[in-house]
């Protein structure tokens, strides 16, 4: 299994630099592709309603206005794309194309930006964001990416140039299996493959044989660890633990008791979502 096309959505911040270049160092691992895509709305619907008729001049301006904030977003993403080139090595095209190094292209789609990631993701094998703790568009964002475009999400701060010792979060639902399937390309590289079960003091280990003979037909070799937590967060014991051994990837099912259920109760999957300690791997 190999990524051909990797999707990289940005917003004209000052953070598209580090996210480029995270997805351009996932493309030179497998010489893939990276689609940059810049979605915003019309800048006449970007307009605020403010609950008053405005006038034709007013309205002009504000339209001008939003025209100059989104051209100076685009002309901050093509300078991060021209750094990104510059420091790792990636040509740039004008269109998606597989060659035998690292291509990289932009693209500008109007439209409510989650809908618009939502739908380009559908034909891409990975989408890659940063954390989405201050932006609530990115958020939403990623998580119809992963539910709705059934796309994995690879989340970071910051990747390394491979991916050498990965973390698989483990409680046998089919988010995780799903996760691990998806995750297969980076696994397969893997130095080191862990698959780590938390559990409660009240509760059976969770049955780890599917998985791991799953793995083993594919000779990926891999070990287990079964971690016991009382009245702590399951999300931060599995973070800190995959950070204390050194793991530079973890692999994780997302949303696996139901989009609301989750956002109700603070599940795991919203806390990496907002913020990671380390890159993250999530598939449902």
């Amino acid at each position: 299994m190999t990524i051909g096309k990797i999707l990289a959505p940005v917003d004209g911040s000052y953070g598209d630099k580090a996210s480029i270049e995270n997805a351009v160092r996932i493309a030179r691992i497998f010489h893939a592709h990276v689609a940059v895509l810049f979605a915003h709305l019309d800048p006449a619907e970007a307009v605020p309603a403010i609950g008053i008729q405005l006038g034709a001049d007013v309205f002009r301006a504000s339209v001008d206005a939003n025209m100059k904030i989104d051209s100076e977003a685009w002309s901050r993403i093509s300078c991060a794309m021209d750094a990104a080139c510059h420091s790792l090595g990636a040509t740039v095209v004008k269109s998606p194309e597989r060659c035998a190094g690292v291509t990289i292209s932009a693209d500008e789609a109007i439209g409510f930006t989650p809908h618009v990631i939502r739908r380009a993701a559908i034909l891409s094998d990975l989408v890659v964001f940063r954390p989405c703790k201050d932006s609530p568009q990115t958020f939403e964002a990623a998580v119809d990416v992963v539910l709705q475009s059934r796309r994995p999400v690879l989340l970071a701060t910051q990747v390394p140039n491979a991916f050498r010792h990965i973390a698989i979060g483990w409680d046998e639902s089919t988010a995780a299996m799903d996760a691990v399937w998806l995750a297969m390309p980076f696994l397969e590289r893997a130095d080191t493959v862990e698959i780590v079960c938390i559990e409660r003091p009240e509760t059976t280990n969770f049955i780890t044989g599917k998985i791991e003979e799953f793995l083993n037909v594919r000779g990926i070799a891999h070990k287990k660890r079964h971690i016991r937590i009382a009245g702590s967060d399951p999300a931060r014991s599995l973070a800190d633990y995959a950070c204390s051994q050194g793991a530079d990837l973890l692999v994780m099912g997302g949303f696996g008791h139901g989009r609301i259920r989750e956002t109700l109760l603070g599940g795991m999957t919203n806390e990496f979502l907002r913020n990671t300690p380390l890159p993250l791997f999530i598939a449902h």
